[in-house]
């Protein structure tokens, strides 16, 4: 993301980062890669209120996180990839992904890339624009410090029509996913999946 607070792609980011760290390092090491589907399980299972072996900060960040955004997951874009929703072990293990050291907290990413751009629009502003070129610079008389301003809370909007239309696919998805099961009931589909071909 470009340094732009609002970008709800970057929000979603930092939502995850901070969900993998609230889960304790000893949980993590417990079940390591191959035990992700046990760790989804238990997971699961304490968001039901069957088991309460979790910190309950971290099964409401998780219950806030799948109410938000469960409708995410790979190639959001095409009705037949799983969601958060109805594959959790999709995000364990993107949280564990992310509760490795050697993941930045996009947090600070964003902050770095933020005071980076607002340092060049500022050397932008304080040249008035001579020679910067593209689009904005033709506009005659362009006012530099307004078209920043504007454009910091504008341009968060670049992600947020492919994030809606993911939204919609997933919304598609689990219709579908509705009408597998009974197609699956009455005999008519073979195998989970099917209703995607």
């Amino acid at each position: 993301c470009g340094g732009f607070e609002e970008d709800p792609l970057m929000q979603m980011n930092m939502q995850m980062y901070d969900l993998a760290h609230l889960l304790p390092p000893s949980v993590w090491a417990e079940y390591g890669e191959e035990g992700l589907p046990a760790l989804t399980g238990r997971i699961l299972a304490n968001v039901a209120g069957r088991k309460s072996d979790l910190p309950a900060p971290f099964v409401g960040a998780w219950v806030s996180f799948m109410r938000e955004y469960g409708w995410d997951g790979a190639d959001q874009l095409f009705v037949s990839s799983p969601r958060y929703a109805d594959s959790p072990h999709l995000l364990v293990s993107k949280l564990r992904h992310n509760s490795s050291g050697g993941i930045s907290n996009p947090a600070d990413i964003l902050k770095e890339r933020v005071a980076n751009r607002r340092r060049v629009m500022r050397a932008q502003e304080e040249r008035g624009g001579r020679g910067s070129g593209g689009l904005f610079a033709r506009c005659a008389g362009a006012n530099l410090e307004k078209r920043n301003l504007h454009l910091d809370h504008l341009m968060w909007i670049r992600n947020a029509p492919k994030l809606r239309m993911a939204r919609v696919t997933a919304a598609f998805r689990s219709a579908l996913l509705a009408a597998q099961a009974d197609l699956l009931a009455a005999g008519r589909l073979e195998a989970e999946g099917d209703v995607f071909h």
